[in-house]
């Protein structure tokens, strides 16, 4: 959840905009906290006293990123480190709001069950997408690799190991980064209700 928001700005963090009567980051983490995962950490960046007040009493562990504007690299290794050993991670997206508990279930399940590398949800456009599952060796890539984006570059445009496509038959979850798709989060909410 640790990034600046600067794509989509309505006065307050996109993290903090109500989805179905919660934040958007509390609709992720009670997501997260209620499915199979041992445990969740959330990396907060902007806004860290308001997005951690959203998420009282969810049971995450919250970890604060100060060096979050320099790139999602940094609260990857914030999250990792506060969750102390692990033989996987699973990033979510605080902006992702309509990953539900099936869909992080489904994820942990196909890494458990084969322990690649590193996973990706593949959604009905069959298109690499979140969230992510990178074991341990991973991670330790993911760390030792310079420029810009290299969590993207090496599990999807050029990934040094074998990488799991995780087929979710689903849409592919609203990605809230501008006001349309916060529109159209919003719309598919109201169709849900």
């Amino acid at each position: 959840m640790a990034g600046e928001s600067s794509r989509l700005d309505l006065g307050i963090p996109k993290q903090l905009l109500e989805v179905a009567g919660r934040s958007m980051a509390r609709v992720v983490v009670d997501a997260a906290v209620t499915s199979s995962l041992d445990r969740v950490v959330v990396v907060t960046g902007r806004a860290a006293e308001e997005v951690t007040a959203s998420l009282a009493g969810a049971g995450a562990v919250v970890a604060h990123n100060p060096d979050y504007r320099t790139g999602n690299v940094s609260s990857l290794l914030c999250g990792v480190a506060a969750a102390g050993s692990f033989d996987a991670a699973m990033v979510l997206l605080g902006d992702m709001p309509e990953v539900e508990m099936s869909v992080i279930d489904a994820m942990a399940a196909a890494w458990r069950a084969l322990r690649p590398w590193a996973a990706y949800a593949a959604y009905d456009d069959g298109r690499p997408n979140h969230p992510f599952v990178l074991s341990t060796q991973a991670v330790d890539e993911v760390r030792a690799t310079p420029g810009s984006k290299p969590l993207w570059r090496l599990l999807v445009t050029d990934p040094p190991h074998p990488v799991l496509a995780v087929a979710l038959a689903r849409p592919v979850p609203v990605d809230v980064d501008t006001v349309a798709d916060y529109d159209r989060l919003l719309a598919r909410e109201e169709r849900r209700a």
